[in-house]
């Protein structure tokens, strides 16, 4: 099968931010080669080439001039036969055990224009010397040579013509060029002895040891740990912030990463990047390495063959999930001190949020203050309050399982009671104090209804008032039925704390479509409410009275002798009083002439309205904020009462329960 170079390269993904990777897939090559020559550490240097065409240039921005090329020379093993049989051929396996998919050459045409390799090298008794170009040809090889030669090992890879688009993303700082290389490379520089590497800027005449900026960037420290009798080193880095890298903890077999796993979520109170005590950031790797790990290695060097599961079948047996979990726990050892103050901040807006918004996780703080460690740090108010919920379920479900156990064990053993008393004492605390917060979330849910629907009454940026639609819907949504609406929904305690036990309630919906009377008529009253009767007989209606209840707008003054809320509300009783029941089965009945009602209406007094409710007899309370009055033919008892009175009843009402809380 013939490869077509050309169209491969254009089929091979590389982002231009990920304009490095070329000169790195160039450089682990050169680790390799050292690797495989065995000649001590061995040494690379890298050359960074610039464009310094722009002749006007001064010779201070010569040092950032764009970078053109690359040039890396080592000391490996070379292009022998076997390394040039796998360079020339497609996809190769050559260096599938060291992780590699046989496509990094192929970055280089991606990037570069061409590259240029010169590789002296030895073979059985004799040195050769190969040359050759690789370009984005139908081949791909060009210009190929070979002889002989007596000089000593040495391979250089120049890369060529650096893409623009590619070059502009590419850093033009040597001092970053030389961290983004140690980035790369940190798992040879942690895990095995790695070469010299020197990079080289051409243009400044200077060179940066990598070598040594290693060992002044990044800190290290390793010690070992037993699971089930197997020996495991883990290796902790600390690394500068660098291109795309987060704190993870790698699973290394012959000193090289096979698997790796994120540590977010994993560690508690582990933040993007982690500070010193010195002040400057960094981010974490463990190495976790050892001759268990070795031996377990699957052939591709994917995974490891270690069971799957929690390992309850075979307990004497290692399992993944163990080996995992162990290892975690050594890297959150060693970052304790890095999270400490994390920690400390995170557990201070815990607790002013609790305090301040949420008193229904209380207990969750006192009872269960290790689970604010699964809290992850920095979280908005709303992904907060998810995760105390979430906890504060577990929670509950912890406190259900130990009640069980302490009847069980009761039932088991009935005669030490004092043991018993003790635990049960124990729980009690917990329980009652989660029934507390629990009751604290009703209350502030109640404190925070209450000032919503005072600003509700408050004149707009536009100098109007909100409908009162705005205020119907906080108190019962519009256009719904109690059968839809769950009763945590409905904050008709803000009218009266009975009428949270009604039959049935409809808001916004025609007499014709409510369900316990027949009334042909399509008015809607806002809120019409039937209680449960006091007693049930066969002929009697499902239920024992009703209530009316009508808003107008805040400051609404336009009312007319036909049209105001006290006539309103009449028709409406005068259509009630028509209409016909219907019982458990379905059946209509007559409705009983004595049938209780009760109407409401919330509206602001105006002059129009003070008015109309003098003319049909209303009386005025002694605040001075209501109306009332009882309608012999129509047996209603009617209130008109202002926003201002029922928010302030309803405060009153609940005034100890907010002091209680502390919410006053």
């Amino acid at each position: 099968m013939r490869i077509d170079i050309r169209g491969r390269v254009q089929n091979t993904r590389l982002p231009h931010s990920n304009c490095l990777l070329p000169l790195f897939e160039a450089i682990s090559n050169s680790i390799h080669a050292i690797q495989d020559a065995r000649n001590g550490t061995g040494r690379i240097d890298v050359t960074i080439h610039r464009d310094t065409s722009q002749k006007t240039i001064n010779p201070d921005q010569l040092l950032t001039a764009p970078v053109s090329g690359f040039t890396i020379r080592d000391d490996g093993v070379g292009f022998t036969d076997s390394n040039y049989a796998s360079f020339d051929t497609s996809d190769s396996l050559h260096k599938a055990e060291r992780g590699g998919k046989g496509i990094g050459r192929l970055l280089w045409l991606k990037a570069f224009d061409h590259a240029e390799v010169d590789s002296v090298y030895r073979e059985g008794k004799k040195t050769w010397r190969r040359r050759f170009k690789f370009t984005l040809s139908e081949q791909g090889v060009t210009d190929y040579r070979r002889e002989e030669h007596d000089g000593t090992p040495v391979t250089t890879v120049k890369l060529v013509g650096f893409g623009r688009k590619y070059r502009d993303e590419c850093s033009r700082s040597a001092e970053a060029l030389a961290k983004r290389i140690i980035e790369h490379c940190l798992e040879t520089f942690v895990l095995s002895d790695c070469p010299r590497i020197n990079l080289i800027d051409e243009v400044a005449g200077r060179t940066i040891d990598i070598n040594a900026l290693f060992r002044s960037e990044v800190t290290t420290s390793s010690e070992e740990f037993l699971i089930k009798g197997q020996t495991f080193k883990i290796s902790h880095v600390r690394a500068l912030p660098g291109h795309g890298h987060q704190h993870r903890i790698h699973f290394c077999a012959h000193n090289r990463s096979v698997r790796s796993e994120g540590l977010e979520g994993r560690v508690p109170n582990l933040e993007p990047a982690l500070m010193t005590e010195e002040g400057r950031s960094f981010i974490y790797t463990g190495y976790v390495s050892g001759r268990y790990l070795d031996a377990k290695v699957l052939p591709e060097r994917t995974d490891f063959d270690l069971l799957a599961g929690d390992g309850a079948m075979y307990p004497n047996e290692l399992s993944w999930p163990g080996l995992l979990d162990d290892s975690i726990a050594k890297a959150a050892g060693y970052l304790e001190s890095f999270t400490i103050e994390a920690r400390q901040k995170k557990e201070a807006r815990i607790r002013q949020y609790v305090q301040t918004k949420a008193p229904q996780f209380r207990s969750l703080i006192k009872h269960k203050p290790e689970a604010l460690d699964r809290v992850p740090p920095g979280l908005s108010d709303e992904r907060l309050d998810l995760e105390l919920y979430r906890l504060a379920q577990e929670y509950d479900a912890e406190l259900q399982v130990k009640y069980k156990e302490i009847l069980e064990s009761l039932a088991a053993d009935p005669t030490d009671l004092d043991e018993h008393r003790a635990k049960f004492a124990r729980f009690l605390e917990e329980w009652n104090e989660q029934g507390i917060a629990k009751l604290a979330q009703h209350v502030m849910h109640r404190k925070a209804t209450l000032s919503f629907l005072a600003s509700r009454l408050h004149r707009q940026d536009d100098g109007k008032y909100h409908k009162e639609e705005s205020v119907h819907q906080i108190i019962f949504p519009l256009k719904a039925t109690s059968d839809d609406i769950p009763s945590d929904q409905m904050n008709l305690w803000i009218l009266d704390e009975k009428l949270a036990y009604h039959y049935y309630l409809a808001s916004d919906i025609p007499f014709g479509a409510a369900e316990p009377v027949e009334v042909d008529s399509q008015r809607r009253p806002d809120l019409l409410i039937f209680n449960h009767p006091i007693a049930f007989a066969d002929s009697a209606a499902p239920f024992g009275s009703v209530v009316l209840v009508e808003f107008k707008r805040p400051s609404r003054d336009d009312y007319t002798d036909d049209e105001n809320p006290i006539e309103q509300v009449y028709r409406y009783i005068e259509l009630l009083r028509s209409g016909k029941a219907k019982d458990r089965h379905g059946k209509p009945i007559n409705l009983p002439a004595n049938l209780p009602i009760h109407a409401y209406v919330i509206c602001d007094f105006t002059p129009t309205l003070h008015k109309h409710a003098k003319d049909r007899d209303f009386l005025p309370a002694a605040d001075a904020q209501s109306y009332f009055n009882f309608h012999r033919n129509h047996g209603a008892f009617t209130e008109i009462m202002t926003f201002d009175k029922l928010i302030e009843t309803a405060q009153r009402r609940n005034a100890i329960l907010f002091k209680q809380m502390g919410m006053e």
